[in-house]
């Protein structure tokens, strides 16, 4: 079992800190696809949402930079035993070393 934790020195690792950006300023500045992807808040709360975020509201929590976190588990099996290894016996009398 293995976990581990990685402090970043960026607060942009998952894209979220500062302040929202004007997406109609980045459309005119050529920008159509960083304009969309600035703030899909619309995609899940609705178009109507009244606490929709605007152009220079809090983005996310600036205080501090990003951490992430990695996880994995492994098993592991010998299928050969080559008698290479004395703590394989399993009972059987065999001979250490290369057989001939």
């Amino acid at each position: 079992l293995e976990i581990g934790g990685r402090y970043m020195n960026t607060d942009y690792l998952d894209d979220v800190s500062g302040l929202y950006p004007d997406a109609n300023q980045m459309i005119n500045d050529g920008n159509s696809l960083g304009a969309a992807l600035s703030n899909r808040t619309a995609e899940y709360a609705g178009s109507d949402d009244p606490d929709l975020p605007q152009p220079g509201d809090q983005r996310g929590d600036n205080k501090g930079n990003d951490w992430y976190f990695i996880s994995g588990l492994t098993f592991s099996y010998h299928f050969l035993d080559t008698g290479l290894s004395n703590h394989r016996r399993r009972g059987k009398k065999r001979k250490a070393g290369c057989y001939n």
